[in-house]
């Protein structure tokens, strides 16, 4: 009776055991439900290809510089006279034979006049003793007049000639003159501050001038590299004109200032900032 029993215990057990396993299998083979999201694809990854080659690239070389003018002309006045009027403005562009000021040129015009008044007085005695000279050569070969008085008479237009030639010396000094009594720009440039008001009497031999004007284009960028790069430099001088590129500060992308193919290698070495000047 009593094995009986463990037979049914035994069965039951083992059909609760099969029940077990396919309730488990069936569940991890079970499909996905449609709340499982599918795993997400892997994104592209653009590539590019091309041929590789052998060529130069350049080798760039950076420095510190500093901006000066290629010219720089203090405007100074060369007649004395009182300065009429100032035809410029501080801090303005001007270009080569502007007129910057004018000094008052009544006493170089009166010069000019005196000068051509006295020309042609001399030329009016010249052509007087032309024809005295041309008589006293027909009666000399008649016997009428003697040698001597020839003699004086050619001597005579020869000064007069002479002097003729000296007034027309004055007048070109007058002249001239005249033509530096408006003073004029000698370059194209940026005016500075006015050194002279209106109504100061200047002289030629005044040392401060009547104004600065710097050029500013072109104008040159001095800057200094190592002196162990200084063979490259010239080596690259050698084969051609190097391209020098000048920034203003700030972003260098959007700072470009200028680029040239000329540099001057100044010659001048710092031994304490172990570098050579170079100006483009």
């Amino acid at each position: 009776m009593l094995s009986r029993r463990w037979q049914i215990l035994l069965v039951t057990l083992f059909a609760a055991g099969t029940a077990g396993v396919w309730v488990s299998v069936e569940h991890y083979h079970s499909p996905p439900t449609a709340s499982t999201a599918p795993p997400a694809a892997a994104s592209a990854v653009p590539i590019s290809e091309g041929r590789a080659e052998i060529r130069d690239v350049p080798i760039w070389l950076s420095g510190i510089g500093s901006v000066q003018p290629l010219n720089a002309v203090t405007v100074k006045v060369r007649v004395d006279g009182e300065l009429e009027r100032v035809a410029f403005t501080e801090g303005e562009d001007v270009h080569k034979g502007d007129v910057l000021a004018q000094i008052d040129p009544r006493s170089f015009r009166a010069q000019l006049k005196q000068a051509q008044a006295n020309k042609a007085k001399d030329e009016a005695q010249l052509a007087n003793a032309r024809l005295d000279l041309e008589r006293s050569t027909r009666l000399e070969a008649r016997g009428v007049a003697s040698k001597q008085t020839l003699d004086t008479q050619r001597a005579q237009v020869r000064a007069l000639e002479a002097a003729v030639e000296a007034d027309q010396a004055a007048i070109d000094m007058a002249q001239l003159q005249l033509e530096f009594s408006t003073i004029t720009a000698p370059l194209d440039g940026r005016t500075g501050l006015r050194l002279v008001d209106p109504g100061t009497v200047v002289h030629a031999s005044d040392t401060n001038g009547l104004v600065t004007i710097t050029q500013m284009q072109p104008i040159a960028g001095l800057f200094t590299v190592s002196q162990d790069e200084l063979p490259e430099v010239l080596a690259a001088m050698a084969r051609g004109n190097p391209i020098v590129i000048a920034y203003t500060r700030g972003a260098i992308s959007s700072s470009r200032h200028c680029s040239t193919t000329r540099i001057v290698l100044c010659g001048r070495v710092n031994s304490s900032m172990q570098g050579c000047g170079l100006r483009l």
